[in-house]
């Protein structure tokens, strides 16, 4: 008997203890869990007051030996968005400190994570920004679409980068950008495939049009009407809308 209630004490011990440590946890989550909320929070759109105050916390995890690529991950997407928000506050001495940060954060990363296709696109973005030619960089913004070629969330950023680069682009890549943007109207990105297409895409803006044959009907149809709100009537493929006066066109 005394053996059976020392046993079911150190069961309730050991569950209180599980339970304690899971509230202690979720109340004090460690730092890859709470880098990656922050970072997949922003690459949902989400804003933030004071995201430098990470940048302690970034700096523990660009030392960690061995390294954690979660964390290294968030570093870089907390980094970029930093970066955009001084370029947004029109501050470019912090913009430039940011985009410094973020490039030597990304060099880990890719060191530490290579196959994660994102973050090639992010070292591309990163360099355009601080200024390079894109020809030499373009083995990067490569490497991107090999590892990563179907993504709708990285090309609700990437596809407008390589469209203003297309015709510097290898065949395999344009078809890839071509597809991407089919996958933006097909997944309901639809606004920004409607800036792509009118802006950086304009003058390819019939092979893009040419690759939406496969993308679901509905989409299509509400991506013609976007566009024809900021002034375009485009050839969608198997879309006819109706002009002001009624008239199917």
């Amino acid at each position: 008997m005394r053996l059976l209630l020392t046993v079911r004490l150190l069961a309730t011990c050991a569950c209180f203890l599980a339970g304690g440590w899971g509230v202690f946890f979720l109340i004090h989550p460690d730092r890859e869990t709470r880098l990656n909320g922050f970072a997949t929070r922003i690459l949902a759109s989400d804003r933030f007051d004071r995201l430098e105050a990470l940048l302690p916390e970034l700096k523990t995890a660009e030392l960690r030996v061995p390294c954690n690529p979660i964390e290294l991950r968030s570093d870089v997407i907390i980094r970029t968005r930093l970066y955009e928000e001084a370029v947004a506050a029109a501050d470019p001495k912090r913009a430039d400190q940011q985009l410094m940060g973020a490039r030597e954060a990304l060099d880990e990363t890719i060191a530490c994570a290579p196959t994660e296709g994102f973050l090639w696109f992010i070292r591309y973005w990163i360099r355009i920004n601080q200024g390079a030619p894109a020809g030499p960089e373009l083995a990067s913004l490569a490497m991107s679409y090999r590892l990563a070629p179907v993504e709708g969330w990285i090309a609700v950023r990437r596809n407008v980068y390589s469209l203003a680069v297309y015709e510097l682009l290898a065949e395999d890549q344009k078809r890839a950008v071509r597809a991407e943007f089919a996958t933006l109207v097909n997944s309901g990105l639809l606004a920004t495939a409607v800036r792509n297409v009118l802006g950086a895409g304009w003058p390819i803006r019939d092979k893009l049009l040419s690759e939406l044959e496969w993308t679901d009907p509905t989409m299509r149809y509400q991506f013609a009407r976007m566009a024809r709100a900021e002034g375009a009537d485009l050839a969608v493929p198997g879309v006819k809308l109706r002009d002001p006066l009624g008239r199917q066109q």
